[in-house]
């Protein structure tokens, strides 16, 4: 195939789905499931955080001794 051609169709599959997006994205469905992801990320986040933070203060102190 060539170069132009997947151009163009690379060009309107991506106008494509933004189209689809946007019309997606004002669904109360869709908001209230992203509420629910943002939510989980962040308390996976805070979590995560805690659980690392032992290796973060070696890696810290390992820098210091240097």
């Amino acid at each position: 195939m060539p170069a132009a051609v997947r151009w163009h169709a690379r060009t309107r599959a991506f106008a494509e789905a933004e189209k689809v997006i946007s019309c997606l994205l004002p669904d109360p469905g869709v908001r209230d499931a992203r509420g629910q992801v943002e939510a989980a990320e962040t308390e996976l986040g805070v979590e995560l955080g805690a659980r690392l933070q032992p290796f973060q203060d070696r890696y810290d102190q390992a820098g210091a001794g240097q």
